[in-house]
């Protein structure tokens, strides 16, 4: 079994000089080596990707964290048939426990940590995994047979061997808790962050190139995301199919900025959704959306939606507050958590109310001009910065010489809380 190492983290970075981060950084990374297996989270664009590329990224730059990555070699069979499709799973499942086993005992770290669920069995050395999730427990309907039988099978075996379970909210925390039944001292709440360098208020100057790269000239509402079953993008469609008939909706869009992802179907009934409504012309599917054109799209944008069903976080919904867009999202899961006062709250499966809610905002420039305000200040206690500071504390605690609550309750994420 082959394995990769990506050369470009494993140097150590310093913390910062200047007077500033110094009085943030209560936490010191030096001399600390951990690897994170990029095995799921390294090809996943969204998620647990955004995820495991922003704190990797804080946990060097502002803690002086070694941090090192590897990752499965990519099968040379990429067709889309089921038997290749098996092959490259199995390929997977393979390295992941046996060629990620090989990596530890050559680069012999501290620790290791595996963002994505799922990890080796058989650690040669202390282990923390991250749940976002347990969605596909509460929605297994949601989820491709071969996906639900790895993930029913290994997020329990890796969330016993862990030493550790960081979960990214105190929803997720709960959902850990009743259904993999593990110790509370074990499950530690790390919220997740937005980058407010990126994500913030622009100028139209600053996002008329990529308006006009998209093609997005008349106002939209916009969705972040995968075009997953649980996302509830048809009830969404289905609101706005109400507002054309009461003529309430004018020339807007819907802009789904999100693609396909495997064992995730979803995709066929948001097709099925448009057609039967007939809102071929309003709604554009901009696919995968690369991450510097995000922040302008994010501005673009009326409001941003998340009528979801479940998520472990929701990372939408801090990135459009730290953009001053106004938004809209689900009243359940882990969105009330994040979203606090400053988002207007709806339950999922009500169309009516969704319809309300957009007609509402959408209408009323002073009602969106407070919830900017409301959603901007919400989004500043939301930083990687403390993501990583808070992960780091997890660490120190599984290796015996940290601080962190034995509990296992919330490390925030700063003031958002």
């Amino acid at each position: 079994m082959g394995y990769k190492v990506d050369s470009e983290t494993t140097e150590k970075r310093p913390v910062g000089s200047d007077g500033e981060e110094q009085a943030t950084t209560d936490l010191d990374g030096e001399g600390l080596h951990v690897v994170w297996d990029m095995t799921h989270a390294g090809r996943i664009r969204t998620g647990t990707g955004v995820y495991a590329q922003n704190v990797t990224a804080a946990l060097q730059k502002t803690f002086g964290v070694c941090v090192s990555t590897l990752i499965a070699p990519r099968p040379l069979d990429h067709r889309s048939s089921l038997p290749a499709r098996a092959m490259r799973g199995a390929h997977q499942v393979m390295w992941t426990q046996f060629g990620l086993r090989a990596g530890l005992r050559r680069l012999k770290p501290d620790l290791l940590h595996a963002p994505a669920f799922v990890s080796t069995l058989v650690p040669p050395c202390p282990l923390v995994v991250t749940i976002h999730d347990m969605a596909y427990v509460r929605f297994p309907q949601h989820y491709s047979k071969p996906w639900l039988w790895y993930t029913r099978l290994l997020v329990p075996l890796a969330a016993r061997r862990a030493r550790a379970v960081i979960a990214v909210s105190e929803h997720a925390r709960r959902d850990v808790l009743r259904y993999l039944r593990l110790p509370p001292k074990k499950v530690h709440v790390v919220l997740q962050g937005v980058d407010l360098q990126r994500f913030r208020p622009l100028s139209g100057l600053a996002t008329e190139g990529v308006a006009r790269r998209y093609g997005l000239d008349t106002p939209f509402i916009l969705h972040v995301g995968n075009l997953a079953a649980r996302k509830n993008i048809p009830t969404l469609l289905s609101a706005v199919f109400r507002l054309k008939r009461a003529h309430s909706w004018g020339a807007r869009k819907v802009v789904l900025a999100g693609g396909v992802s495997p064992g995730l179907p979803g995709y066929a009934d948001i097709e099925a959704t448009v057609e039967a409504l007939g809102l071929e012309t309003d709604v554009v599917f901009l696919g995968h959306v690369p991450d510097d054109d995000l922040p302008a799209i994010y501005n673009l944008a009326d409001a941003v939606v998340m009528p979801t069903l479940h998520e472990g976080f929701g990372v939408p919904v801090i990135e459009g507050m730290a953009c001053g867009r106004p938004v809209i999202a689900a009243d359940t899961s882990s969105i009330p958590e994040v979203a606090g006062d400053a988002a207007i709250l709806v339950d999922p499966k009500d169309v009516d109310a969704w319809a309300g809610a957009l007609s509402r905002v959408l209408s009323n420039r002073a009602l969106r001009q407070e919830m900017a305000e409301r959603g901007l200040a919400r989004a500043r206690g939301f930083t990687w910065e403390n993501t990583a500071r808070n992960t780091l504390a997890v660490y120190r605690h599984v290796l015996g010489n940290g601080s962190h609550s034995d509990s296992g309750g919330a490390a925030s994420a700063g003031g958002g809380r």
